[in-house]
């Protein structure tokens, strides 16, 4: 008689260590699915650089101040290399560039999180308007090493998502902000105004 309440304790132990297994194993999902995309912080990028075809932007971070400049992207340069093409190259010299826009772009870009991945090199990536010429973002640290490359495709199925790939992988994820909003935008539109810099 005294093997009954045993065996009925063994099994309510059982129970209750499958159970704590359970929700220790979706919390461990869950922390998973909540690690940011990039391996960095925010605080790490000291420079960036856009390129979409022949645009060419670089930014860096100076005494806490922002300067870019229109730059050659690698396109450019390939067209000049393999068609002996004269484009004019406009040298701006670096100039003061907005910083809200840049907090703004690199805080919606450094936030993406718990991507999955909806593609895993089956599909070109031309599908979804990826290429080497497509608008990509290089990030750099203070000594101007490449931390990371990212290529932003078409919208997703709203206008409030993109494609995104990183280099040298061939996972594409689908990013809940519309990054293209962000980071194609004109010189001029990047360019901290003399009014907001007097201001």
């Amino acid at each position: 008689m005294q093997k009954k309440p045993i065996i009925i304790l063994s099994l309510a132990l059982f129970l209750l260590l499958v159970i704590s297994m359970g929700i220790f194993l979706q919390g461990g999902e869950k922390n998973k699915n909540s690690h940011t995309f990039f391996s960095f912080n925010q605080d790490q990028v000291r420079a960036f650089q856009i390129n979409n075809f022949t645009l060419g932007i670089y930014f860096e971070l100076r005494e806490d101040r922002w300067w870019m400049r229109s730059i050659q992207n690698d396109f450019v340069k390939k067209l000049k290399k393999e068609t002996g093409a004269k484009i004019t190259e406009i040298d701006t010299g670096f100039v003061r560039a907005d910083p809200v826009k840049i907090t703004e772009a690199l805080t919606y870009f450094m936030s993406l999180k718990g991507l999955k991945s909806i593609s895993t090199g089956k599909t070109k990536p031309g599908i979804f308007e990826i290429s080497e010429h497509s608008l990509h973002i290089i990030l750099y640290d203070i000594d101007k090493r490449e931390l990371d490359r990212i290529y932003i495709g078409k919208h997703g199925p709203d206008m409030f998502s993109s494609f995104i790939k990183r280099s040298g992988a061939q996972e594409i994820y689908l990013a809940p902000h519309s990054l293209r909003q962000f980071f194609l935008l004109r010189f001029e539109e990047w360019q901290l105004s003399t009014k907001k810099e007097n201001g």
